[in-house]
Parts: structure tokens; sequence; C-alpha cells
């Protein structure tokens, strides 16, 4: 029977009887089903955090204007403005990552992680693909 590629990008290839992520290979006859997943990034320490710079905001304003000098609260006011800022990017920078899990009978393997959701569903597809055209040969 002749090899039919089935996905060929940035690494990984899947084709009737091999697949190929980054170097790393695997059986397509060993490989019994995959299994997509899709992980959300926790952000409830930056939400905390910026919630908090609100906080301690309002207090140094509060605080100057009772018994606090001008110095002192520009001073702690600058360093929760970074501190906010900061938690913002990090935040921001959180990103849902996609992965792909090959179930053998090895066991359950992770193949692939992305931040792509279409690059992930096209390589879950593909490798289907060859899971069935195994079975069906």
């Amino acid at each position: 029977m002749e090899e039919k590629i089935f996905f060929n990008k940035d690494g990984v290839t899947v084709s009737s009887s091999l697949l190929v992520v980054r170097g790393r290979k695997y059986a397509i006859s060993e490989i019994r089903s995959i299994t997509s997943v899709q992980n959300d990034p926790n952000r409830m320490v930056p939400v905390f955090l910026i919630f908090l710079t609100i906080v301690f905001l309002n207090y140094f304003f509060i605080g100057y204007y009772s018994n606090m000098s001008m110095e002192i609260a520009i001073d702690r006011c600058f360093w929760v403005i970074i501190f906010g800022i900061s938690s913002i990017v990090w935040w921001y920078r959180q990103k849902t990552t996609y992965e792909i899990f090959l179930n053998t009978s090895f066991g359950t393997i992770l193949a692939l992680t992305s931040e792509d959701l279409e690059y992930v569903q096209t390589v879950a597809i593909a490798i289907d693909d060859a899971i069935v055209l195994r079975k069906t040969l």
C-alpha cells in the first residue's frame, strides 16, 4: 500500500502509518483514539491582584487626605500602579492552549500543544482520518 500523507506542516506529519510530532514518532497502528483538550488559563490571581491595586489606590488617596504626606502618598501610589500594570500584563499574556492526547495500548501520551485552535483541530482530523484508514485495511 502506498503511504498517504494527511497533514504536513510545522514539524507535524500525519501519514497512513506514522505520526511525527517535532521529531517524535508514533505508529498509527498503536493509536486507539485521540482526545483534544482545551486548557483555559487560571486568571483568578491576576484579577485578584488588579482588585488589590484598586483597593490600595483608594486607601492611599484616602490616607493622603487624612494623615499621610503628599510625597509618601505619591511614592506608594507609583509602586501600586506599577504593580497593577504588571498584573494587567500578566492577565493579558495568559493564553488558552489546546492539546492532543494519544490513547495507546501503552497509556495516554501528550503529543501536541499549541495556542492555535485551528491548527490543533486540523491535526486531530488528520490523525482521525489516518486511524480510520488504518482500521479499514
